[in-house]
């Protein structure tokens, strides 16, 4: 089996939670440059922390495949109303 050098396709071969420990660091290292905005803005820490367990928790109760139905149908309803938001200027 030859290897795809392109890494936009490795996402087909590795495993959800390989990719998930793979992006980490990257994510973490974007937090900590955009965590000056955040501060002193601590109320939706709960909901965050909540968030974080509901998505580990799904992980690991449903398939893979429906994982992904619902982690797209959440990105897409999330993209369509920061979509309405900028068309109609909050």
């Amino acid at each position: 089996m030859e290897v795809i050098p392109d890494p936009w396709f490795w996402a087909v071969a590795i495993p959800p939670a390989s990719a998930a420990a793979i992006m980490l660091p990257l994510l973490c290292a974007m937090d900590l440059a955009g965590i000056r905005v955040y501060l002193g803005r601590w109320d939706l820490m709960p909901v965050g922390v909540g968030v974080i367990y509901f998505g580990l928790w799904l992980h690991k109760r449903i398939p893979a495949l429906w994982f992904f139905r619902v982690i797209y149908a959440v990105l897409f309803l999330t993209g369509s109303k920061l979509l309405y938001d900028g068309v109609t200027g909050l």
